[in-house]
């Protein structure tokens, strides 16, 4: 048991280093790497959760799915629309960095909702969240989104609010998921803390960095 922990530790830590070696030659590939996983990772749960909502008993995963349908969209905007893709012409660093937010306050409330407001249906959540992602995204799209990222001088102080603002909402959800003794939490407590403790720890990567391709913003992704 041990020599396999020992192993499953290695492996992570050569994926990690491979990452980083990555970022430093070429940091745009290493993005779309992290995001597409996570993109990945996000679509995954959604089919999963689709495919067996007929015989699925655990609503807690029913609805991550529903959640992670909506972050995975405004994720794959944010990958698509980061600074030097040039897929969205006349774009800077600041709309990546807007989608950025948009998507982590999807993923926030969805942990908040499915954890503090365990009676909320489906199709509330389906219809609530589609009808915030549009209105994000268009938000972004027309310009009307507050500023994240501005060049020469880095990040907004809005950008930075809004990630403590994240990160304190998810230590609330944290203390919750370890307190629940519901069952469809209990299920997956050891993934959503884990989940949790990452993201708190890639949020607060993103508060620091002043550069799009810098330091902090390599560290917040392999968080990621």
């Amino acid at each position: 048991m041990a020599t396999k922990r020992i192993l499953f530790i290695i492996f992570y830590v050569l994926i990690f280093l491979a990452l980083f070696f990555v970022a430093r030659n070429n940091f745009l590939l290493y993005h779309v790497i992290i995001e597409f996983f996570a993109i990945f990772t996000g679509l995954s749960i959604v089919l999963i959760s689709f495919a067996t909502r007929e015989y699925n008993q655990n609503k807690i995963f029913l609805k991550f799915g529903t959640v992670y349908l909506f972050v995975s969209s405004v994720d794959f905007l944010h990958t698509l629309a980061y600074k030097g893709m040039g897929v969205f012409r006349g774009w800077t660093a600041n709309q990546p960095t807007q989608f950025w937010i948009a998507g982590r306050s999807l993923e926030v409330l969805g942990f908040f909702l499915i954890l503090f407001v365990p009676r909320l249906s489906m199709r509330t959540l389906f219809f609530s969240f589609g009808s915030l992602t549009a209105f994000l995204v268009s938000s972004i799209w027309f310009g009307f989104f507050p500023d994240c990222f501005l060049e020469g001088s880095g990040l907004t102080v809005f950008k930075i609010s809004m990630e403590y603002v994240l990160i304190s909402v998810l230590l609330g959800v944290l203390i919750k998921c370890l307190k629940s003794q519901d069952d469809s939490i209990l299920a997956f407590r050891k993934s959503i803390t884990s989940a949790i403790i990452f993201t708190v720890l890639g949020e607060l990567s993103f508060t620091l960095y002043t550069y799009v391709y810098g330091f902090f913003n390599v560290l917040g992704h392999l968080f990621r």
